[in-house]
């Protein structure tokens, strides 16, 4: 399963939130995204698709 929190940590920094508060968000959406990494591969995906369709569904820091 991919380590979620260094890129969620990127998409973050730009708000320069208190540490405690990141640490919060990167937690959340960490989880999240593993959930839903592990719906994909269940649902018949290969580990490489699932990251790339969670990443996809994350979306881009500009949306």
């Amino acid at each position: 399963m991919p380590d979620w929190r260094p890129e969620i940590r990127s998409r973050l920094a730009a708000l320069h939130l208190s540490a405690e508060r990141e640490m919060a968000i990167v937690e959340e959406v960490s989880q999240h995204l593993d959930d839903r990494f592990r719906q994909l591969v269940s649902a018949g995906r290969t580990e490489e698709e699932a990251a790339d369709a969670a990443r996809r569904e994350l979306g881009t820091p500009e949306e």
